[in-house]
């Protein structure tokens, strides 16, 4: 179930995932739009539910670094012990220049190179960021703490995550 009304008022749509979930419905998802974040909705609907699997519709792969959107997705995947699926997308020239401030280059070269990064992530991997084109500030992250990491030749991003 697709959970973006417009002109719902946020508690409508925290009682409307409650609802959902008592009805048997088997998902939610939400998307992102112009000024809104999927993820900061997510999470709380995560907080008020507890078997309904919750994800994300589209979130455009311009909008944030492969880094942050693997360390958003697999911690809201740890907050909602699991029931987190991630949906991404390219979005369109006019959110991504015009909002996002990037160019809109290669959307699918782009997306390809993200569910690479974001699948290595997930398995705790090595990125050698040399090997891929983006040229962002990728960062290795545990739970506990934040810190950037560089090999001799390249920055590597590594998620550890506490079992």
């Amino acid at each position: 179930m697709g959970l973006h009304v417009p002109g719902m008022s946020w508690r409508e749509i925290r009682e409307s995932a409650v609802l959902a979930e008592e009805l048997g419905y088997r998902s939610l998802s939400m998307g992102e739009s112009w000024g809104e974040d999927a993820f900061t909705s997510l999470a709380q609907l995560a907080a008020v539910t507890s078997r309904i699997r919750i994800g994300t519709s589209i979130v455009p792969v311009f909008a944030r670094s492969p880094a942050n959107l693997a360390m958003t997705a697999l911690n809201m995947d740890r907050m909602s012990e699991g029931r987190f699926f991630l949906g991404l997308g390219t979005s369109g020239r006019l959110v991504v220049e015009d909002l996002h401030g990037e160019k809109f280059d290669k959307p699918l070269s782009r997306m390809r190179e993200y569910i690479d990064i974001i699948r290595k992530a997930a398995r705790g991997e090595t990125i050698d960021r040399a090997r891929h084109r983006l040229r962002r500030e990728i960062k290795a992250v545990t739970y506990h703490q934040i810190r950037l990491v560089r090999g001799r030749s390249a920055w590597r991003v590594r998620l550890v995550f506490d079992v």
